[in-house]
C-alpha cells in the first residue's frame, strides 16, 4: 500500500520542479516595450488627430449640406418661401435668427417655412411661420462660414431658388488641422442646389 503514496509523492515533486521553472517577464523587457509602446504612440499621434480632425469636418459639411437642401425641398413641396439662418439654439425661448460668434453656422441655425416671404423675418414665430429645424452648436473647433455676411440668412423662394443677392458659398474647416486638406467649400447654385466640393476654396 505504501507504493502508490510514494508514486503520488514523485509526481507531485516533478510538478512542483516545472512550476519552478517557469518565469514571467523580467523588469528590463516590461520596460522595452513600454519605450516602443510610447514610440508608436508618439508617431500615430498626428495622423490620428488628422483623421479625427476629416471626419468632423466632413459631418459638419455633410450636416449643413442637408440642411440647405431640406430648406429649398421644403420650399417648393409647400410651394412658399423658406428661410435657414444662423442661430442660437438654448433649452429655454424659441430660437431666433442672430449674427453668430466664432465658428459661424457651427454655432446653431434654424430652418422654418417663411410664408410671408420676408427676407428679414428672423422670427419663426410670427406671420404664419413655421419651425422646421433647429440645429444645436456643434464642435467647437470647426467653423461653417459664409463668403458674406448676408448669407447668415439665406431664403429660398417657392420655386427653391435662393434670393441671396451673392454666390452662397461656404467654407467648413477645423482650426485644428495642420493643413487645409481636410476643409470643404459649400456651394448654392443659381438652381439653390447644394454641393460640397473638397481641396478648392472656389465654386467655379
Amino acid at each position: 500500500m505504501a507504493f502508490p503514496r510514494l508514486h503520488q509523492a514523485g509526481a507531485g515533486y516533478r510538478a512542483q520542479t516545472r512550476r519552478t521553472g517557469e518565469r514571467g517577464f523580467t523588469l528590463i523587457e516590461l520596460l522595452v516595450t513600454l519605450a516602443v509602446a510610447v514610440v508608436l504612440l508618439s508617431v500615430s499621434a498626428p495622423s490620428l488627430r488628422e483623421m479625427f480632425n476629416r471626419n468632423a469636418v466632413a459631418t459638419s459639411a455633410q450636416d449643413f449640406s442637408s440642411a440647405l437642401s431640406q430648406a429649398r425641398g421644403l420650399a417648393v413641396a409647400n410651394n412658399t418661401c423658406t428661410t435657414l439662418c444662423a442661430a442660437t439654439v438654448s433649452a429655454s425661448g424659441a430660437p431666433t435668427c442672430g449674427t453668430p460668434a466664432t465658428g459661424g453656422y457651427q454655432r446653431g441655425w434654424i430652418l422654418f417655412l417663411n410664408r410671408a416671404c420676408d427676407a428679414d423675418q428672423t422670427d419663426p414665430t410670427l406671420a404664419g411661420a413655421q419651425l422646421r429645424q433647429a440645429r444645436n452648436a456643434g464642435g467647437a473647433d470647426i467653423s461653417i462660414a459664409p463668403s458674406d455676411a448676408s448669407l447668415y440668412r439665406l431664403m429660398f423662394d417657392p420655386r427653391g431658388i435662393s434670393t441671396a443677392a451673392v454666390d452662397g458659398r461656404f467654407q467648413v474647416q477645423s482650426a485644428s488641422s495642420v493643413s487645409n486638406a481636410n476643409s470643404r467649400t459649400i456651394c448654392v447654385d443659381a438652381a439653390g442646389r447644394a454641393t460640397v466640393r473638397r481641396y478648392t476654396t472656389s465654386c467655379n
